[in-house]
């Protein structure tokens, strides 16, 4: 891009496997970092009412409070964790560039029971990239766009009233819920314990009603997603018909965040 050079780095929570282990052991979600020679690091303050319509990524542990103790003794500053009203019991710290990512422990804090640390573990117990979180202005074509064009499937809608916002969460499962209400407390923390990321999406109240658009280039620190799928000709005509523009393998979702498509190879 622009002529500058660049780097790629691909990372997991998972072990490292081999290329003749069954595509089902290989980590559902991998996490890309890219860096451009002579591109200057971006800090940026994203607040819920900010502009920037990437938010966060979501790393859901056990025990919240021994991955933020892990954080702390190398010198990471991270918020104090609380639970935050019935969604789950959280904190929050910034990267290295600035970028925030989001503790979410499997529990309610009232329902918790303190686990002995595990050693295996940098954040002494299990960790998932749990969620990647994007703002969106009209969550009725979003939520078309991706489980029509993409095939996804909501789990979740969680109204944040105090706020106006609502949280939707989809993912690629077949996983049965708990209670079928997709809007029902008891599958929150049911939520959080899956071991696959799920795409959370935040719809700020009232921004569909206007001529509001989110940031969402590169300069917001999130390029896109990719997305491996089975049939790439078919998933690419589907997109098409709920009015997603593409460009070849690419497709842009409602409020024009990238997504790439990748055919998946059958062993």
């Amino acid at each position: 891009i622009d002529g500058r050079p660049e780097q790629s780095y691909y990372l997991s929570f998972r072990p490292k496997l081999s290329p003749s282990q069954p595509l089902s052991e290989h980590p559902n979600t991998l996490l890309k970092l890219v860096y451009r020679d002579g591109v200057p690091a971006k800090v940026p303050s994203l607040k819920p009412d900010q502009k920037d319509g990437y938010w966060k990524i979501g790393i859901t542990l056990e025990d919240v409070d021994l991955g933020r103790d892990a954080l702390l003794n190398a010198g990471i500053s991270v918020t104090e964790p609380k639970q935050f009203r019935d969604i789950g019991y959280l904190c929050h710290l910034n990267d290295p560039d600035g970028h925030s990512i989001e503790l979410l422990q499997h529990r309610f804090a009232q329902n918790h029971q303190t686990l002995p640390p595990k050693s295996e573990y940098l954040l002494k117990n299990r960790p998932t990239l749990g969620q990647i979180t994007l703002r969106v202005k009209d969550i009725e074509k979003s939520l078309r766009f991706y489980q029509d064009g993409l095939g996804m499937r909501l789990l979740s809608r969680q109204v944040v009233e105090p706020y106006r916002f609502t949280l939707y969460f989809l993912a690629y499962t077949d996983d049965e819920l708990p209670f079928e209400d997709i809007d029902h407390v008891g599958n929150r923390e049911w939520l959080w314990q899956r071991p696959y990321t799920t795409l959370e999406l935040q719809h700020v109240w009232g921004t569909e009603d206007s001529d509001f658009t989110y940031r969402v280039g590169s300069d917001t620190g999130f390029e896109g997603m990719g997305i491996g799928v089975a049939n790439l000709a078919q998933t690419l005509e589907e997109c098409r018909l709920v009015g997603s523009r593409n460009n070849g393998q690419i497709v842009y979702d409602p409020d024009l965040y990238r997504i790439q498509l990748y055919p998946i190879l059958q062993p």
